[in-house]
């Protein structure tokens, strides 16, 4: 991994020496806005949690702005029924990976009016910048009364077009994290059409009222701000709000449980030198101790921009308003190697988001009524670093034998090469069609880069070989 950058130079012969960055304001006066999600066509689709935090519910809305910034129109407007209290509001959207047909929109929001309060995932369709046809696909009735630990993000994972993933806090209640009755404290995991899956790991009988809360795919969280999966190697990573003596990054596995309360980072809650005593509990690939800084957005960075960050988490937190730089490593990418902090520091960080030219996107948000987007580029970017981003999957990642290469806009004649980790090219194909197999039974066990050029574009993903 140290290597990256050094591996596409020699795969796709372009530099970027010394990197620097430029920030601009893409978009300002947002209020208390907390996530965005990009369209396919570079709309951006944002939630504003609504209200000041405390008092009023005006604004909780999902507004959508062009890839230029300007404003396009409100989604759908919750004012007349969102609980804005604290932590809670209009928070997480996501969009349906057939959006270019369905025009499906995903919005997480906890509902206040009419009673009772319920944390609740819509499904509206776009059409020409509005909603329409809303629909609940997900539904819990909140007998807690803090306005914190909602959580409240939604994710699809690249290549899979039929679930949906939702982060919900303990609602300020330890013991939820560990019952497996209810939602809180928990990553799930249904059907995009509200059903739930019968491969979740504690499935029983499919009521959620009996026995156990059958949409349960990880527990023992205390409050997931955010998570984000991985096109390197299909792992989810979340970042993890702690108490008072540690903040988290995990990788979210089926079925894992991360500890809380018992644990809290590496060690018991509120230690600093007793490691965690919860036999089988899952420790944090990294952790940031007190003062806390906040961990809120997450990303794996994967495009060709910026080599610099290939491959890395990257991690916003709300109070230093800095952006973590976290090389990971290891066969399943589960250890922190080299950490860095991004050069600049912003103010108040609550997303993150990779953008499809490939620069990267942040929210400077929380309670404030002057909210922005900034867009961050590499200065001075050369032509070859500004070419227009391929898109393409890899699947199964890690591999064995063969991989497959599928891209939704695949020109024939398109160069395939496989870069060792020396920046030897040790596979060469060309495209026939939209979907490539490859057979890499002649490569030994490790890390490869899978580039991918059509003359004008060109992409890059990690291959880990089995």
């Amino acid at each position: 991994m140290k290597k990256l950058a050094a591996l596409l130079s020699l795969c796709f012969a372009f530099t970027m020496a010394n990197a620097q960055y430029t920030s601009t304001n893409l978009v300002t006066g947002l209020k208390y806005p907390v996530s965005m999600q990009f369209a396919p066509d570079g709309r951006i689709f944002l939630t504003q949690k609504g209200g000041d935090g405390f008092a009023s519910n005006v604004d909780g809305q999902v507004r959508i702005f062009s890839a230029a910034g300007a404003s396009l129109g409100v989604l759908w407007d919750f004012t007349d029924s969102v609980e804005t209290y604290f932590e809670r509001g209009v928070l997480g959207v996501a969009l349906d990976p057939d959006f270019d047909n369905n025009h499906f929109v995903y919005v997480f929001y906890n509902h206040k009016t009419p009673a009772p309060a319920r944390i609740r995932v819509v499904r509206f369709t776009e059409t020409n910048n509005a909603g329409s046809n809303p629909t609940i696909i997900f539904e819990y009735t909140d007998p807690f009364t803090a306005g914190n630990h909602t959580g409240g993000n939604l994710h699809f994972k690249p290549g899979d077009n039929d679930h949906l993933y939702i982060s919900i806090g303990d609602r300020a209640t330890q013991p939820n994290s560990q019952l497996l009755t209810n939602p809180c404290g928990k990553i799930l995991r249904i059907n995009k059409n509200g059903s739930i899956p019968t491969d979740n790991p504690f499935y029983d009988d499919g009521n959620v009222a009996t026995g156990n809360d059958d949409r349960i795919w990880a527990y023992g969280l205390r409050n997931t701000f955010d998570f984000t999966f991985s096109t390197i190697n299909d792992s989810i990573y979340g970042s993890e709000n702690g108490l008072n003596t540690w903040d988290e990054v995990n990788q979210i596995v089926r079925g894992g449980n991360y500890g809380w309360p018992t644990c809290e980072g590496f060690y018991n809650q509120g230690s600093t030198s007793v490691a965690c005593s919860m036999s089988g509990s899952i420790l944090p690939i990294d952790t940031w101790g007190a003062p806390l800084p906040a961990v809120t957005g997450i990303i794996v960075y994967d495009h060709p921009l910026m080599p610099e960050f290939q491959g890395h988490m990257l991690v916003t937190d709300y109070d230093n308003g800095r952006i973590t730089d976290i090389e990971l490593t290891g066969t399943a990418l589960n250890v922190a190697g080299t950490r860095q902090n991004f050069p600049t520091i912003y103010t108040k960080l609550v997303d993150i988001a990779q953008g499809p030219e490939g620069c990267i996107y942040v929210i400077q948000g929380g309670y404030t009524t002057n909210g922005i987007i900034k867009k961050i580029c590499p200065t001075n970017m050369n032509v070859e670093s500004t070419a227009a981003a391929l898109e393409f999957a890899v699947y199964p990642n890690p591999a064995t034998n063969t991989v497959r290469i599928e891209l939704d806009d695949f020109s024939a004649g398109s160069a395939i090469e496989i870069c060792d980790l020396s920046g030897r090219i040790v596979k060469r194909e060309t495209s026939v069609n939209t979907q490539m197999q490859i057979d890499i039974s002649m490569l030994s066990s490790g890390t490869y880069l899978i580039n991918v050029n059509d003359g004008v574009r060109r992409g890059t993903r990690l291959l880990i070989v089995e």
